[in-house]
């Protein structure tokens, strides 16, 4: 059975793509999560399970000085697919972006075993559900130094384009060259920390690309293992003073321990019938992106090789070699992609008409058959009964939902 979140259906596994991965939680606090003040939801299962979802449970720990939500993220399959063309955007460097969704607080119960006697479980977690994503523009001359970093202000830009949709910033992602480089840099510790300071939720996640074009089909099949989330313990967040009372600021030390301060986060899987439109847009926004980064790369080579014409062929050369490359693999991509979701969107269109027009021969064979044996009736207790019948298979049929939600829109059957 499908668990459903805001409208979504969450595949069990074996349905679609894998299920929550058995993370290490870590040293995370079980403090009631202070980031939102939403109504939980209560979910009575046993112990360490929730639906068909086998989750990793938290050992407690002594308190930490700074309290943090517990949290696990479920990813809409377009989001994780449109992530992914950006990923494969640029196979050199990494690129940067943003995460939008909602945050809101569940919580689970159940029962322990305990001295062979039952006692009542209890934790709060908060659930990011990813649906959106902002491309990051990278500064030109981090390009050319092969150090790539996003342009100033890109977190401020990300927050206002997610706050126009009603939507929250949930975290950020980088790309990596392949699955194997999994562990966090001392630079993504550094920005998680920061993130988390500024939204209690927030993840990171490091994306790495899927095989090559030939291994396509069995790639799209499983991408969890292309995909890493991780958060900050709650100890790392808290700020150190000096002896004035000023908080130190400093970078971190290039022999700390990585995996002793982070922990991954757990995920699922979330699908919808047709994917969102905004997620188009964002990907042409992402291709701007990587537009304007080429040209202003391209621009500062000549201005560099201005007396230099040999060099300045070579530039020109490698750009118009990279635009045609560009528009084969980016835009003649998307506009197939965009093209197999009309056609998507088109057969279910013709399966709600057939499922429409179904129910009402139905409807009216019955309601066929019971006036014959109405007008069969041979006294006055066998029309009552049968009425009885009409009115209660009516109210039976009309309470049926026939509503059909498609990508979050609503299809009334008129």
């Amino acid at each position: 059975m499908a668990e459903i979140n805001d409208g979504v259906a969450v595949d069990p596994p074996g349905e679609c793509l894998p299920d929550l991965h058995a993370a290490h939680r870590g040293p995370l606090a079980r403090n009631p999560p202070g980031a939102r003040s939403t109504t939980p939801v209560r979910a009575h299962v046993p112990h360490g399970a929730i639906g068909t979802r086998v989750l990793t449970t938290t050992t407690a720990t002594a308190p930490v000085a700074y309290s943090q939500p517990d949290v696990r993220v479920v990813l809409l399959q377009s989001l994780v697919a449109a992530l992914l063309k950006h990923v494969c955007s640029d196979a050199m460097l990494p690129v940067f972006g943003y995460l939008g969704g909602h945050a809101s607080q569940r919580v689970v119960e159940g029962m322990d075993m305990h001295e062979q006697q039952q006692q009542q479980h209890r934790h709060d977690y908060l659930q990011c559900q990813a649906s959106d994503f902002v491309a990051s523009e990278r500064a030109v001359d981090t390009l050319l130094n092969e150090m790539p970093a996003e342009t100033m202000g890109s977190l401020e830009r990300a927050t206002l384009l997610f706050r126009d949709r009603g939507l929250d910033c949930i975290g950020w992602y980088r790309s990596v060259p392949d699955a194997q480089d999994f562990q966090p840099t001392l630079a993504d510790v550094q920005r998680q920390r920061h993130m988390q300071r500024q939204y209690p939720w927030a993840v990171g996640a490091l994306l790495a690309p899927p095989p090559p074009a030939e291994h396509a089909a069995s790639a799209m099949a499983d991408v969890a293992p292309l995909v890493h989330l991780f958060r900050v313990v709650p100890s790392f967040l808290a700020d150190q003073y000096d002896s004035a009372g000023n908080i130190i600021v400093a970078p971190l030390p290039p022999a700390m321990d990585i995996a002793s301060v982070v922990v991954r986060v757990p995920f699922a899987f979330a699908s919808r019938a047709v994917p969102d439109p905004v997620l188009f847009r964002r990907q042409q926004h992402m291709l701007m992106n990587t537009l304007a980064e080429s040209r202003k790369a391209h621009a500062l080579q000549q201005a560099d090789n201005e007396h230099r014409r040999a060099a300045c062929a070579i530039a020109d050369a490698e750009y118009d070699a990279f635009l045609t490359d560009f528009w084969k693999s980016n835009v003649v991509e998307l506009s197939r992609s965009i093209e197999h979701d009309f056609r998507t969107l088109a057969i279910h269109k013709v399966h709600l008409k057939r499922q429409v027009a179904d129910r009402v021969r139905a409807l009216a064979s019955l309601r066929t058959k019971r006036a014959q044996a109405m007008t069969g009736a041979t006294s006055e207790a066998d029309a009552g009964v049968h009425r009885q019948q009409i009115e209660w298979l009516l109210g039976r049929l009309t309470a049926i939902d026939c509503h059909c939600h498609v990508s979050n829109t609503t299809v009334i059957a008129q």
